[in-house]
This record gives structure tokens, sequence and C-alpha cells, in this order.
């Protein structure tokens, strides 16, 4: 059963949307590519809302995080 449970192929968002830590995940140009629930709930921000935007537009007053993450 171990072998058939690790080839089936898991989508990351079927684990990360039942997370209770939030989880965004970046593009290499710091654009939101995807936000779990949990993301949504802490930035009162939907995934909808915000994919494709920078991160500075979720985090304006935190410059200095943004530079560290760059």
């Amino acid at each position: 059963m171990a072998s058939l449970l690790l080839k089936k192929e898991v989508p990351l968002s079927n684990i990360t949307d039942n997370l209770s830590t939030s989880v965004l995940v970046l593009n290499q140009f710091l654009m939101i590519e995807y936000m779990n629930p949990a993301a949504e709930v802490l930035f009162a921000a939907s995934l909808r809302q915000n994919q494709g935007q920078s991160i500075k537009e979720l985090l304006p007053a935190e410059p200095a995080f943004i530079e560290k993450i760059r």
C-alpha cells in the first residue's frame, strides 16, 4: 500500500489549502502566484484579488522585509 501512495501525485494546493499556517508563493519578480486560505485570512485579501500583484501591494509598509526576500 505504501508504494501505491508514493506513486499517486497530489497537487501542492491540496496540501497547502488545509494548513493553518499561511503560505504565499511568489515568482522571481515578487508577484503573488498563490496564497492559501490561511494567508487570505491573515491578509484579509483573496488570491483572486491578489494573484499577479506585487508583494509590495500586500505589504506596503514592509520595505526592509521585501528587500530581504529579493
